[in-house]
């Protein structure tokens, strides 16, 4: 059974908002003088669409798959994942850490904020599921 992580609706609403707030403040402080900054703040609101659109997570019996912010699916299988856990941060609050140990043999270290995802509570629940029944 295929589960899935996803962003939050809040979440998607501030990367709109500022990349919104930044191109307004372009426009009136710049003009059409500012047109790198006016560029900028569009390509910000694309970039924020894009994650709000592709950045997710599935995971199943098989493993984790990543998608990137441009949609591109990375496939981890359980025996890369070394560790999954939780770790308060300053700012952001409850965050889930992901280790994965990449094919070059370099660690990678995925934060998910649990206030900007949903679904990571049911994700921790099945991987220490998983992790028992293994064990046993």
């Amino acid at each position: 059974m295929k589960a899935e992580i996803r962003r939050t609706k809040a979440s998607s609403l501030y990367g709109a908002y500022a990349s919104a707030a930044c191109f307004l403040a372009a426009l009136l402080i710049f003009g059409s003088e500012g047109a790198t900054l006016l560029l900028g703040a569009a390509s910000m609101f694309v970039y924020s669409i894009a994650i709000d659109r592709n950045a997710r997570l599935e995971n199943d019996d098989d493993g984790i798959t990543m998608y990137t912010v441009w949609g591109k699916p990375i496939l981890y299988r359980w025996s890369q994942i070394s560790k999954v856990d939780t770790a308060r941060r300053f700012i952001v609050g409850l965050v889930l850490q992901i280790r994965v140990i990449e094919s070059t043999g370099k660690e990678t270290v995925y934060r998910l904020p649990f206030k900007h995802y949903t679904g990571l509570a049911e994700f921790l629940a099945f991987v220490n599921c998983r992790h028992k029944i293994k064990n046993n």
